[in-house]
């Protein structure tokens, strides 16, 4: 009931790929991003931050429910098999466009403060 629309960003690193069935295969990190809320039907450019709750230009913080993960989070995956889980508590993300080109930039912070740097440049595929 916010009125904004909720996208996902969804970033393999290399040797990770989606098999036929979109389940991701290799071994590599996944950066997911479960919950973005924003006006329109794309991600404008701008600056995010992460919060707990649906405003315009944030994203949810990493949550484990009883298993189930949500929001922001990395996998470390290895020979298709999850090794590791991190949840992001804190941080923020930036977004440029430059003609079909998405830049995006990340600093996500972990409860116990440990910093990641994370970058994307290239096509923004919507599905």
């Amino acid at each position: 009931n916010t009125g904004l629309e909720v996208f996902a960003v969804d970033l393999l690193s290399e040797g990770l790929i989606y098999d036929s069935t979109f389940h991701i295969s290799g071994s590599g990190c996944n950066l997911y991003l479960s919950d973005i809320f924003v006006h329109g039907d794309s991600l404008p450019a701008g600056h995010y931050q992460m919060d707990s709750v649906a405003r315009e230009m944030t994203f949810l913080r990493g949550m484990d429910f009883e298993g189930n993960i949500t929001g922001t989070y990395l996998l470390h995956i290895n020979e298709n098999k999850i090794q590791k889980i991190v949840l992001f508590t804190g941080g923020s993300m930036d977004i440029a466009l430059e003609n079909d080109i998405i830049l995006l930039d990340f600093s996500l912070y972990t409860a116990d403060s440990t910093f990641y740097h994370a970058t994307y440049q290239g096509p923004a595929t919507y599905r």
